[in-house]
């Protein structure tokens, strides 16, 4: 090496070739940077290797809490000796002085809190240990909403934790729970609450032993499941109340795995007694987060290949109501609308860019999808990997959404509007690396069969509520849409939001019609259609250039116009009309006008029934262009 020296901290040197001595092993086990030389005669090439020595012991730690200045835990001077505990520290917190974590993170090797002592994690405080956390049955462990417990080691615990969740609902809100700590009574999340229930992906005493809900109450909640516990009995039916629910028990860690099943039924969709029989309804499972910390949703999915790479998660925007039909298998008069799920996969969620940012709060249950094929139960493995301290724990359904910031992805949503009650349903398309244009577990998300109002891509007439595309963007791809109206009449498609190069740049986006002839360019309104009761898979295309001949496009010209103050009236500014047609929403022509040749037309045998019309216009120079009207 004559005279090169190698600056290292934790590694070990590993010295071969033909050197004064023979090959050495040197070992720097401190963090503190040091300076090694090797001299010896050169000959054969020696090497020099370095590798991370885990035989290194880093230097024994202990930290005493004495809150002698304040309670806040990173204050030098409230330990003995002094100094912020670092993550190599055995921390013991045993006088009645209450030491807070806030908003920086605090790192321990072991936490142990004995006597009278008192940790608190506020809201938003993270506490990372890496090994056993040790709580005195008179000590208190106690972590507000939104703060995190963050474990390293596959560790066994001791005594017991305290983890506060808060939720705004009323008494009719149901909220999705899992248990962050061990043997916990479900009744015990809301005591004033009746209905409690947890979701059976078969069940025989059901029609054809699809799942449904079954009563949990008082049941000790198993690590990693899902259950659901209606609003407290004395709640407004009306006025969202802040109700917090306080886990108490030994905090889970390490690998956990949690038994899902399916059923066996994988033919087409049917109805049964009025309801809508898929072939998913026995494959959900409802499970949830097992920790005291978020975990990260897209880590989840991909470690656990025996599921569909999405998440369904309850919002509950909506009251129940007998309008909604029953999606499930029972004679329920009044229910919730499945429409209040939120999809999630690497693409993105399916309700819009800011309303689930990819971590799963502690407490949090959720839907998944097992996959058919392989054994029909099997076990999800829930570990430490999937936990973080840059995780946010503050994001809990049913609750007020947080602001999310996006990845760099190319992503349209698309609602689909009932004009009549102005509901809506929202479907996602985007490009992202990763996917690719056939079906991809990760980036694709199958829609719910049952939802009445419903707009959808498809691939392979396989119906998805989100879909990714390949990367690069290539503005001739073709996505084909499909929809479900609840009844006859008008609806509207339109932009709900985009991101990435949508957003940064002009790239147009049109709706192709394709029973009408019609590209509408989505940017400058939404498309206008009359649909009968049901489901077309035929009618839409989501395309990204125009291509209708230059002659029969409809266009964006403001130098034509149609006004109806004083009669249906049509104006041109520059060219003369030729001709126009009138179309209902039934397309059917109404009018019919040849050789107009003027700028102006009124259309006085058109009598106002405040119904939607399309006009067919084609001005002298030969093109031709629609105008949409409700008149």
């Amino acid at each position: 090496m004559n005279g090169k020296n190698l600056t290292l901290k934790n590694v070990s040197i590993i010295v071969t070739g033909n050197l004064n001595g023979g090959g050495k092993i040197l070992n720097h086990c401190n963090n503190n940077p040091s300076t090694y030389c090797v001299r010896g005669a050169v000959q054969n090439n020696p090497t020099i290797s370095v590798t991370r020595n885990y035989d290194c012991v880093p230097p024994s730690c202990t930290k005493t809490w004495n809150g002698s200045v304040s309670t806040n835990w990173n204050v030098a001077n409230n330990w003995t000796p002094s100094g912020v505990p670092t993550i190599n520290c055995d921390v013991l917190i045993n006088n009645t002085v209450p030491c807070i974590i806030s908003t920086n993170n605090a790192e321990a090797k072991s936490i142990t809190v004995s006597n009278a002592g008192s940790l608190n994690i506020n809201n938003s405080g993270i506490a990372k240990v890496k090994g056993k956390i040790d709580v005195a049955a008179t000590a208190n462990f106690i972590l507000e909403n939104a703060s995190s417990l963050i474990k390293i080691d596959d560790v066994v615990n001791e005594g017991s934790i305290t983890m506060k969740r808060t939720t705004s609902i009323t008494k009719m809100d149901y909220v999705y729970w899992s248990s962050p700590v061990e043997s916990f009574n479900v009744s015990n999340v809301s005591p004033n609450s009746s209905l409690i229930y947890k979701w059976i992906p078969t069940i025989s005493t059901n029609l054809n032993g699809f799942g449904n809900w079954a009563g949990a109450a008082n049941e000790v909640m198993v690590k990693g499941k899902g259950y659901i516990v209606r609003g407290p009995n004395n709640f407004s039916t009306t006025t969202p109340q802040n109700f917090t629910a306080i886990f108490t028990g030994k905090a889970n860690n390490g690998t956990i795995l949690t038994p899902i099943a399916r059923g066996t039924y994988s033919g087409p969709n049917y109805f049964n007694g009025g309801t809508k029989v898929t072939s998913n309804d026995d494959n959900w499972n409802l499970i949830g987060n097992p920790y005291p910390s978020a975990i990260d949703a897209i880590d989840f999915l991909t470690a656990n290949p025996s599921i569909d790479g999405y998440i369904m998660l309850w919002t509950h925007g909506t009251s129940p109501s007998s309008a909604y039909s029953d999606p499930f298998y029972e004679g329920f008069v009044y229910n919730y609308s499945i429409a209040d799920y939120i999809r999630y996969n690497n693409l993105g969620a399916s309700n819009g860019p800011d309303v689930f940012n990819g971590y799963i709060a502690a407490g949090q249950g959720f839907f998944v999808s097992m996959l058919d094929g392989g054994p029909d139960t099997q076990n999800l493995n829930f570990t430490n990997a999937l936990r973080s301290n840059t995780y946010d724990n503050g994001q809990f359904y049913r609750n007020t959404n947080n602001s999310v910031t996006s990845n760099e992805k190319h992503r349209i949503w698309l609602d689909i509007i009932n004009t009549t009650n102005n509901s809506s349903m929202t479907a996602l398309i985007g490009y992202a690396d990763g996917a690719s244009n056939s079906r991809d577990r990760l980036y694709d998300a199958e829609t719910d069969n049952k939802v009445t109002l419903n707009l959808f891509s498809l691939i392979d007439d396989v119906k998805f509520a989100i879909q990714g595309r390949q990367t690069p963007f290539d503005d001739n791809d073709v996505v084909p849409l499909g929809f479900r109206t609840p009844s006859s009449g008008i609806y509207s498609i339109g932009i709900k939001s985009i991101d990435g190069l949508f957003e940064t740049t002009a790239q147009a986006i049109f709706l192709h019609d394709l029973e009408l002839n019609i590209i509408h360019d989505l940017r400058s309104m939404p498309y206008s259609f009359q649909a009968n009761e049901g489901t077309n898979n035929n009618r839409f295309n989501l395309i990204f250039k125009n291509t209708l001949s230059e002659n029969t496009t409809e266009l964006n010209d403001n130098s034509v116009w149609v006004s109806s103050s004083t009669g249906l009236t049509v104006h041109s500014s520059i060219e003369n009309i030729s001709s126009i047609k009138v179309f209902d929403i039934l397309d059917r022509v109404i009018t019919n006008k040849e050789k107009v040749t003027s700028k102006t037309i009124v259309l006085d045998q058109i009598l106002k029934t405040n119904s939607g019309l399309i006009l067919e216009i084609t001005l002298e120079n030969n093109k031709v262009l629609y105008k949409k009207v409700v008149y």
